[in-house]
């Protein structure tokens, strides 16, 4: 299961940011992973590689050099014979299409042969923000303006009580902290949001999405914290991102990896930061 909360402000102060994102990547532990880095050939294009056979070059998150941002949480279901959804980022981040016009003209006219998902693209390239959501289970999509906002792996309107819970912290951290002098701070405070491991065992609306698909109840009370973490299965939270982008697109993506192969006794993580302009 995956996270996302999301600030934009095209006005911010001098020593503000106009975007800061957060991000929980959750996926098993075994799952060959490539961490955040530039892997075309000019070095424009940031993000993690999925490298299991049969779904490599694709990703959960990943940014261009020229403000172009894509994020996907998938949306549980048992929808084995349809298509990986992985290469939905990339393909925005590569393209030259607004973010609207790449859901009408790329997404949506594919979206019932894709796995369901929610999907966030954003686009910085000129000084009003673009960004827009969409997701395929019930071919929904909508503009973001300026404000605050959370996603998980419901559908928009649906939000498990770990992310209204984050995303109130979220809110508090970015007014407290949402300035470069407190970099810091901040970065540090949104990763203490990131690996929250408090539960819910009664949000409804997790439950029922778990009993849709024979979710069994210790997994669902994993899925239940920020971050998730199922030692039995060899599941939970392996990445968290977060980007900073200043008033004048100066632009700082943090990865923090959990080290492969898991050690559930003993968790190593690396840490690696990119700073480029926009």
């Amino acid at each position: 299961m995956c996270l996302l909360f999301l600030h934009v402000c095209d006005t911010p102060d001098v020593d503000g940011y106009r975007l800061i994102l957060a991000n929980n990547r959750d996926e098993y532990w075994d799952r060959e992973t490539a961490q955040a880095h530039f892997w075309d050939p000019k070095e424009e294009l940031i993000s993690g590689l999925d490298k299991k056979p049969g779904k490599d070059k694709g990703t959960w998150l990943g940014m261009s050099k020229f403000g172009k941002i894509g994020a996907l949480l998938n949306i549980p279901g048992t929808q084995e014979d349809k298509m990986g959804r992985g290469m939905l980022i990339l393909e925005y981040l590569k393209g030259d299409l607004s973010t609207d016009d790449y859901i009408t003209q790329k997404v949506q006219p594919i979206h019932k042969d894709i796995k369901t998902f929610n999907l966030i693209l954003i686009d910085l390239r000129s000084k009003k923000t673009s960004a827009n959501y969409y997701n395929n289970k019930t071919n929904t999509a909508m503009s973001l303006p300026n404000g605050v906002y959370s996603f998980d792996n419901s559908v928009m309107g649906k939000a498990w009580q770990k992310t209204i819970h984050g995303e109130d912290k979220f809110r508090k951290v970015v007014h407290d902290h949402g300035r470069k002098g407190d970099k810091d701070r901040l970065v540090q405070s949104i990763f203490d949001i990131l690996y929250d491991t408090t539960r819910f065992p009664d949000d409804d609306n997790l439950m029922k999405q778990a009993n849709e698909c024979d979710i069994p109840d210790d997994i669902r009370l994993a899925w239940s914290a920020a971050f998730v973490w199922s030692p039995s299965i060899r599941h939970g939270t392996r990445t968290n991102t977060v980007i900073l982008v200043d008033k004048f697109g100066e632009c700082q993506y943090i990865e923090r990896t959990l080290n492969i192969p898991v050690n559930p006794d003993n968790l190593h993580y690396s840490t690696n930061s990119y700073q480029f302009h926009i």
